[in-house]
This record gives C-alpha cells, sequence and structure tokens, in this order.
C-alpha cells in the first residue's frame, strides 16, 4: 500500500496555495454573478414552471458558493486542500443535441407522412379493381330512357320541319314585286274618277 503524496514545502507550496487561493476566489465572484444573474430573471409574469426551476438554480448556486467559501476559509487558515472546481450552470438558452435529434427525426417523420400518403393513396387506387359496367339491356329504366331521347328528337325533327316550309313561304312571298297602291282602289271609286 503506497502512501499519500507529500505535500510540497517551501516557496513552491506558498506560489501553489496562492493560486490555489486566487482559483477558488475566481470562482466565488463566478458563482455570485450567476446568483445575480438568476435572481435578475425572476421578474413578475413569469410562469411557475420557470420561475421553480430558476428557484432550485439559486439554491444549488447558494450551495456551492457556502462550499467555497469554507474552502478558501481552510486555505487561508493554514489548511492544505485542494479546491473542488464547480462548473457553473449556464442557462443561455441553447437547445441541448438530445433534443435537435428528436425534432429533426420528428420533421423527417411528419415530411415522409405527408408526402408518402397521397403517393400510397394513388397506388392503391390504381391496384383496386375497377368495377365493370352493367349492360343496358338489363336495366328496363335506361330503355325508357332512350325511348324517350328518341321520340323527343323525332318531335324536334317535325317542328324544324315545319319551320323550313314556313320560312320557305315567306321567302317566295318576299320575291313577288311590290303591288301598285292604285291598282289596290276598289273598283267603284275608279270608275267615279274616270267620270269625272
Amino acid at each position: 500500500m503506497q502512501d499519500a503524496p507529500a505535500a510540497p514545502s517551501g516557496p513552491l507550496a506558498q506560489i501553489n496555495q496562492k493560486e490555489a487561493i486566487d482559483l477558488v476566489q475566481a470562482q466565488i465572484a463566478g458563482v455570485q454573478k450567476e446568483i445575480a444573474d438568476l435572481t435578475g430573471q425572476l421578474v413578475n409574469g413569469t410562469t411557475d414552471a420557470r420561475e421553480s426551476a430558476i428557484e432550485n438554480q439559486i439554491e444549488s448556486a447558494t450551495e456551492r458558493l457556502q462550499s467555497l467559501r469554507s474552502q478558501l476559509d481552510r486555505m487561508v487558515s493554514g489548511e492544505p486542500a485542494m479546491p473542488q472546481i464547480f462548473e457553473p450552470v449556464s442557462d443561455n438558452g441553447d437547445i441541448p443535441p438530445g433534443v435537435m435529434n428528436v425534432i429533426s427525426m420528428g420533421l423527417t417523420g411528419f415530411v415522409v407522412v405527408a408526402l408518402g400518403l397521397p403517393i400510397v393513396r394513388m397506388i392503391a387506387r390504381r391496384l383496386e379493381p375497377r368495377p365493370k359496367a352493367e349492360p343496358t339491356q338489363d336495366n328496363p329504366r335506361l330503355e325508357r330512357l332512350e325511348q324517350a331521347v328518341d321520340a323527343i328528337a323525332i318531335e324536334i325533327e317535325r317542328v324544324s320541319e315545319g319551320q323550313r316550309y314556313t320560312n320557305k313561304l315567306l321567302s317566295e312571298v318576299r320575291a313577288l314585286p311590290a303591288p301598285n297602291p292604285l291598282e289596290q282602289w276598289p273598283l267603284k271609286a275608279r270608275a267615279e274618277e274616270k267620270v269625272k
């Protein structure tokens, strides 16, 4: 079993001790700044969940601050101690990489479903058997409809033939020369005029 390494003595120990004290003081200043930043985030209108999370972070930072202060007191009093290095919790709004992976997979899945669903429907419609048209002989209703359309067509042809005949007669009347109005006077009136 090996013994723990001996602490350095002399000027080297004082330099290491001074650097350790400076490091702990820098960490204390960082934690105090973090507590001040978190306290500044507690404003009216903050949601309860956000306020609870900020308060938890403040408690954690306060515990670290107390630990660092007790460690600094031990170091200043001459007790050899290695500083505990705490990484400050950063709340800079970055999204963790795991969340980004989930978001990208979700968006990819949404795009695949949005584009794939119409394509699958189109393929399913093409593969689906089409119903065969029913023959018209089996449906008496279609036969009656066909007979009615034929009867209407015959009547329309008769009406159009009558219209053509009427137009022919009118055109023949128009081709006649215009009558002389004097010839249309009654014969008795003409006879009286000749006598005069």
